[in-house]
């Protein structure tokens, strides 16, 4: 064994930077899958939307989700209008 070994931790960067990569790497994958799951729901709900928008099928999406989406078309609306006004 290393007798002149020091009792306390000299080289911290190397730690540092290896869990720093390892919580990048955790985080872009949690976010990858986050988004797909967003397209996902999102492409259900167009195709829910054009296959019974115009039948008297009902909706296979909530209420509160298609609300959601109606208030994101509005903002979207108004940040679309302020920036033609500029």
């Amino acid at each position: 064994m290393v007798k002149d070994r020091p009792d306390d931790f000299e080289f911290y960067v190397v730690p540092v930077v290896i869990g720093a990569v390892f919580a990048f790497f955790c985080a872009h994958c949690f976010f990858v899958v986050f988004e797909i799951a967003v397209d996902t729901a999102f492409i259900c709900y167009c195709e829910d939307y054009g296959l019974n928008n115009s039948t008297n099928e009902p909706f296979y999406a909530t209420v509160e989700f298609h609300e959601k989406v109606k208030k994101a078309q509005e903002l979207t609306k108004n940040v679309e209008a302020k920036k033609t006004e500029e």
